[in-house]
């Protein structure tokens, strides 16, 4: 049983030590060229309750086998305004890509919902999309993507009052059921 514990704890340690890793300077390169953001837009949508929810919607692209090594991350900001009360918020996230099937196509959808909360009249204003990896336990920025603001710095002076209720980012990948380029490409359920 011991032996057990013991193989255990070296593949959990193992797992650890993959992810925040020092990756090269090279690396970081080769992957700057494989990483894209795209296919941002804004709308509204009805949530629960009635509740109507302001959304982000945009997808990322990467080189599929990368994936299994490295730990993807991302990062939202977006700039909120109530146009009827003339108010400014900010609302933010980030978090993991997550695990992905081992048919994983390199494409993933992204919907980053904000509540309305108190607000009469929210529109998305201005947002900062940033990902990337964990190298040495730092994230370093792969691909970002702006919009009405230079840098996420300025976006958060602009707006440095975060929205009432929190926002939820959402993530879906695309899979194929077997290996092969002629498959039809599948989309997992939103988590």
């Amino acid at each position: 049983m011991k032996y057990w514990y013991v193989m255990l704890l070296a593949v959990c340690l193992g797992c650890f030590s993959a992810f925040g890793e020092k990756i090269s300077d090279d690396e970081i390169d080769r992957l700057k060229g494989t990483v894209k953001i795209g296919g941002v837009s804004d709308s509204t949508e009805d949530g629960e309750e009635d509740e109507e929810l302001e959304v982000l919607s945009f997808y990322t692209n990467q080189y599929e086998d990368d994936a299994e090594e490295y730990e993807f991350r991302i990062k939202v900001v977006v700039e909120i305004t109530d146009k009827k009360a003339k108010k400014v918020y900010q609302a933010k996230m980030a978090r993991m890509q997550g695990a992905v099937d081992t048919e994983y196509t390199g494409e993933d959808n992204w919907a980053f919902k904000i509540p309305y909360g108190e607000m009469e009249k929210p529109k998305i204003t201005a947002y900062v999309i940033q990902y990337g990896v964990l190298s040495d336990r730092e994230f370093v920025i792969l691909a970002e993507e702006m919009d009405d603001v230079d840098s996420l710095e300025e976006l958060e002076a602009r707006a440095p009052t975060m929205v009432e209720r929190n926002p939820v980012l959402f993530h879906q990948y695309n899979y194929r059921d077997t290996a092969s380029e002629d498959e039809e490409v599948i989309q997992s359920s939103w988590n």
